[in-house]
């Protein structure tokens, strides 16, 4: 947690994010992704952890449409105060490894599993590739 400290603000270690902050960083470690991206991923939820209190969000309301509203609504006419990561790539990136945390840890749910007769067959296809083909 010192890393994150002295590269970011205060803000994200008093935010609704602060206790799968180090969750979040040894992910992205286990990963092997490089200082560099750690960093700038780091940066991106610190944007989005502003954004969540303006929006008065807690960690458990948090889902994909939080995230999609973030990046379709706020972040084209974001006016956040620098230094703050506007990268739509490297933001959606960043926040797709927060839900994954998130899930990890019991905090937000998993989504249900798409219903009908389409995603009955890619369940089915995947079954055959994981069990008879072997694919990992």
């Amino acid at each position: 947690m010192e890393r994150i400290t002295s590269l970011h603000s205060t803000f994200l270690l008093n935010s609704a994010l602060a206790p799968y902050l180090d969750a979040f960083n040894d992910r992205l470690r286990r990963g092997r992704y490089a200082a560099v991206t750690i960093n700038k991923y780091i940066s991106g939820i610190t944007h989005f952890a502003r954004w969540m209190t303006r929006q008065e969000q807690s960690a458990q309301s948090l889902d994909e449409n939080s995230v999609m509203q973030f990046l379709g609504e706020h972040l084209p006419r974001c006016d956040c105060s620098s230094p703050v990561l506007r990268d739509y790539r490297s933001l959606r990136a960043a926040l797709g490894h927060l839900l994954s945390v998130l899930r990890e840890q019991g905090v937000v749910p998993i989504p249900p599993l798409p219903t009908g007769d389409i995603a009955d067959e890619l369940r089915r296809y995947d079954e055959h590739m994981n069990n008879a083909r072997g694919l990992a």
